[in-house]
């Protein structure tokens, strides 16, 4: 664990979110500026691009001044070169007496420019023990994702989201304000990625993501499409769906039940064919 009133680029730069840290220090920061922006491209070389935004962590009991924190991507070094992507800031500080905008993670200019990045500011305080994790479910299935967690000042509250959206409560989603998220009846559209938003007196913090995949009927190889590719292993579970199960065993031979009839015969051939070609 980092002590609190740290301030370093290059930590964590996959992730913008703060770290819980075994204590927590009144220690200050008083911010002059701070970057891990990616290099520009130099000309006149062809297709120089801008490089990517580094990762900045920054740990304070309060963060203060008027200065900038930056993981910008550079500028693409001439008219075909495209420019680096923004990086990762997480700032974790219960008391932020700093302007957000002078928070920056944009993408550098060029022909094409690049993505920006992400940035976070919330709780140091938070410690997840067990992250969510996700899986290969079916079509009506039933699923709980759950998050172990533990804060010192105050009590958590739970947000669970789908790529990136506030859930709901409702007759398919349950325990969305709790440790604990339900899908009941699982679909195709439920594929995803989903985290939780938890909260305590210093502010948020977000776990990992657990993704979770359900397959539609019809993709029979389990990549999330229903194409030319599942001829062979529709015809496999068809015809020796021991085989199949052996071929593909983190898939389901049910699958290749097109009409929802719970049987795989021959009369799932026809509505397989049209969902091949746009007409199922």
């Amino acid at each position: 664990m980092e002590p609190a009133g740290t301030l370093r680029p290059g930590q964590d730069a996959a992730s913008p979110r703060c770290r819980a840290a075994a204590s927590f220090s009144s220690e200050a920061i008083a911010v002059v500026s701070r970057t891990a922006n990616g290099a520009n491209g130099t000309a006149p070389y062809y297709s120089s691009g801008g490089g990517a935004g580094g990762g900045i962590w920054v740990t304070a009991g309060s963060l203060t001044g008027t200065g900038t924190i930056s993981a910008n991507g550079g500028n693409g070094g001439d008219s075909s070169s495209g420019g680096g992507a923004g990086g990762r800031i997480a700032v974790c500080c219960c008391d932020v007496q700093f302007a957000p905008e002078r928070i920056t993670v944009t993408g550098g200019s060029g022909w094409e420019a690049g993505e920006p990045g992400t940035s976070f500011i919330g709780s140091s305080y938070i410690d997840i023990v067990t992250q969510p994790a996700g899986d290969l479910y079916f079509v009506d299935e039933s699923v709980t994702l759950t998050v172990e967690a533990t804060s010192t000042v105050g009590p958590l509250t739970y947000r669970w989201r789908k790529d990136g959206l506030d859930l709901e409560n409702d007759t398919h989603f349950s325990g969305v304000y709790t440790a604990a998220l339900t899908i009941t009846g699982l679909t195709a559209d439920d594929t995803g990625d989903y985290d939780v938003r938890l909260q305590d007196d210093c502010g948020p913090f977000y776990s990992d993501s657990a993704y979770v995949l359900v397959p539609p009927p019809g993709d029979m190889n389990c990549d999330r499409r229903v194409n030319a590719f599942d001829i062979d292993p529709f015809v496999l579970a068809l015809t020796d769906p021991e085989a199949y199960a052996l071929a593909y065993p983190d898939c389901d031979c049910m699958l290749a039940d097109i009409n929802g009839d719970g049987l795989v015969n021959a009369f799932d051939i026809d509505p397989f064919v049209q969902l091949l070609t746009g007409g199922g």
